[in-house]
């Protein structure tokens, strides 16, 4: 359970919060009377993520007929949400699922770990990125050279007529 991928379930700071909410609601529902986690399940996250949801009990040999065991699962399930690291990244365009899973995945190969990713759109920056994490800054976008390189050609005399 300590490595577990939420990956099938959010991407983003934003989705992670809803589904950490969404699972709360889950939680409140286990103590009503004639309780089916699988329709709870699809209530809350619909009905992709409910069968990723049941394949992850399933790997981790959970029974849903426990309803204690189910809930200490689900709430290791926000302690791991909780303790993801962010990823800022600001970009200069809203970028699509495709790109965010694309973005996932690459951390999950390379740092063999799951990140929040915090969403920013300037588009001031043209192109490139500007990451922040752990407390670190990194600046990747383009809009640096290319005022610079306004700057130099704005500076340059102008051609003179012969």
């Amino acid at each position: 359970m300590d490595n577990i991928d939420l990956s099938d379930f959010f991407i983003t700071k934003a989705q992670a919060n809803d589904f950490a909410t969404r699972l709360n609601a889950i939680v409140d529902m286990m103590y009503t009377t004639n309780f089916d986690l699988e329709k709870a399940l699809m209530h809350e996250l619909g009905i992709h993520k409910k069968d990723a949801f049941m394949k992850l009990l399933r790997e981790n040999k959970m029974s849903d007929a426990s309803h204690s065991a189910m809930q200490d699962f689900l709430k290791k399930m926000q302690e791991t949400i909780t303790s993801l690291p962010v990823v800022s990244l600001t970009i200069a365009f809203e970028p699509s699922e495709e790109t965010l899973k694309a973005l996932s995945q690459w951390f999950l190969t390379t740092r063999n770990k799951q990140v929040l990713f915090d969403i920013l759109t300037d588009e001031k920056l043209i192109a490139g990125a500007i990451i922040t994490s752990n407390g670190k800054f990194k600046d990747y976008s383009i809009r640096k050279d290319f005022d610079r390189i306004i700057r130099s050609e704005l500076m340059k005399p102008a051609p003179s007529a012969a």
